[in-house]
């Protein structure tokens, strides 16, 4: 991988894999890094048009976690095995008039219009003695030029650790939690400027919101798909429109989840002027449906297959329809948080290594518009490991005129000694989609 910086670094532990793979139209493009134990890395959950992706490695520089150190890195893959990247070394937080510690864990990443890169974080300021009473940083960082400034007036009061990041034309949205579980979300553009905030009032049939997620839609016109999930994993949908008022479309009960919420079953799409999302069921089905902007349901469709889609992706295609990306886990495993083989003892290294190789698979499968399956392909292995999970994955198309999409797909993982991350970059046409 080649690395451009304005800044003079060392990077330790920073190692690349490539590799490349190909049946029929599909091609990829892998990469493998490695940082030290002592360091929380995390990663962009919306990767670019053109493949970005952007990590943070960042370690404290004391106990008292006023501030941190990290190296942001945005990274290209590439065709034909190749990666670059541009890599900028940021501090958080240590001010001179800042008293506030640090939660790293918290660190999230999100890659901004005209190469910008935001690095948010969530702090405690000791002065106000409040228990689970956050302020919300963030960092902006010109890339490659490492310019870097912190957004002012970010979000204050903050009353608990969810909140969402999304990306839109002018800059980028965040979705929090404020006080008695109400939902507001602040609008800024990508040089930090604060330019809109509202709050999302509950209504009578509105669930007690344990978890959100959020699609701003495509256009510009401020409204966004909204799923949300409460304690039971009862899932609902709503559209939001500029004006802060919410219209329902749909209601689940008892998303799979297993002690997870329920919205971590669900994934949506704002793509071309369409709202689409899938929910994945306690009776172990995958309900699909397609609105229009003013809510109109287009498609409804129940998925007839036994995957989950925990942490994966959906994209609504030009054409209507949509493509989706799952998880078929073994049975031995599929108890089990992400698919990630915690049920199973682990003294039987055997087992452990046929379900490594053979006991799950990522299907990628297109549907029409009018809610038909029109065909699936296996996807080429993430190699996520035994303990890795996958933490973010999303489709895009290609630009080169043929029609074709792009996957690209991250995983996270913690090991004994260090932190590992792969990404990888999954391309295809309809020539791939076996007919159902």
């Amino acid at each position: 991988m080649k690395f451009t910086t304005s800044l003079s670094i060392v990077v330790l532990g920073l190692s690349c894999l490539c590799l490349t793979v190909s049946r029929a139209a599909v091609s990829e493009t892998s990469v493998n890094h490695k940082f030290p134990g002592k360091t929380f890395t995390a990663s962009s959950d919306s990767p670019a048009q053109n493949s970005t992706i952007v990590y943070a490695s960042c370690s404290l520089e004391n106990e008292q976690a006023l501030s941190a150190d990290c190296e942001l890195v945005a990274e290209t893959l590439l065709p034909d095995d190749q990666s670059q990247g541009q890599m900028c070394r940021v501090k958080l937080g240590g001010g001179p008039d800042e008293r506030e510690h640090i939660l790293i864990e918290s660190l999230q990443v999100v890659w901004l219009a005209r190469r910008r890169a935001l690095v948010g974080w969530l702090a405690t300021a000791s002065q106000t003695g409040q228990a689970n009473q956050y302020v919300l940083r963030g960092l902006i960082v010109d890339m490659p030029s490492c310019r870097q400034r912190e957004t002012p007036n970010f979000v204050n009061a903050f009353s608990g650790h969810e909140r969402r990041y999304a990306v839109t034309q002018r800059g980028f949205n965040v979705l929090y939690s404020g006080p008695d579980l109400h939902l507001a979300t602040v609008a800024f553009d990508d040089a930090g400027r604060r330019s809109d905030y509202y709050s999302l009032a509950r209504g009578p049939k509105d669930l007690g919101t344990l978890e959100s997620k959020f699609f701003p839609i495509e256009g510009g016109n401020g409204g966004f798909l909204l799923l949300q999930s409460d304690f039971n994993a009862d899932v609902q949908v709503s559209v939001v429109a500029p004006n802060a008022t919410k219209k329902t479309l749909a209601e689940y009960k008892e998303a799979y989840g297993y002690n997870k919420p329920g919205v971590d079953y669900t994934v949506g799409s704002t793509a071309h002027q369409r709202i689409g999302y899938c929910v994945h069921s306690h009776e172990r089905k995958t309900h699909c449906a397609q609105h229009d902007l003013r809510g109109k349901q287009l498609s409804q469709t129940v998925l007839p297959f036994d995957y989950n889609i925990y942490g994966t992706a959906m994209h609504n295609l030009p054409e209507g329809g949509f493509l989706l990306l799952t998880t078929r886990c073994d049975e031995a495993t599929f108890m089990a948080t992400k698919c990630d083989l915690d049920n199973l003892p682990k003294d039987n290294e055997a087992e452990i290594q046929r379900i490594v190789e053979k006991g799950s698979s990522h299907e990628i499968t297109k549907v029409d518009a009018e809610g038909r399956i029109v065909g699936s392909f296996r996807a080429p292995r993430f190699q996520c490991g035994l303990t890795a999970h996958l933490v973010r994955a999303q489709f895009y198309e290609q630009q080169d005129g043929n029609g074709g999409q792009c996957l690209v797909v991250v995983c996270q993982s913690k090991y004994e000694g260090f932190e590992g991350l792969r990404a990888k970059r999954i391309c295809f046409d309809d020539r791939d989609f076996v007919p159902q």
